[in-house]
């Protein structure tokens, strides 16, 4: 969906250390993840939503999600991230943006 991805806030890393040391004992990442994945995935781990299939993201459909299996054989959200065209993909803009 068109600007779906502007509401996600980036992942917001946390630190907690020890005052005197000052060595880090817990580190923990919070991302919104109710902007990006549907409401029956909103309260589920990291973990099952990467399992999950890939109609669970907010703006692909069931029938997205066949035509992704179809083409590329993506049948979960992490098959999709792992997917060489989208790592090209977010390589490219990532670098153009350095350019």
């Amino acid at each position: 969906m068109p600007g779906q991805a502007e509401n996600i806030k980036k992942p917001v890393r946390f630190i907690q250390q020890d005052a005197t040391s000052g060595n880090i004992f817990k580190e923990f990442y919070v991302m919104q993840i109710d902007k990006a994945v549907v409401k029956a995935y909103e309260k589920k781990t990291l973990k099952e939503i990467a399992a999950a299939p890939v109609w669970a993201l907010q703006g692909v459909s069931e029938g997205d999600a066949e035509k992704l299996k179809a083409a590329f054989n993506v049948k979960t959200v992490k098959d999709l991230a792992k997917l060489k065209y989208v790592r090209w993909a977010q390589a490219i803009v990532t670098l153009s943006e350095l350019e």
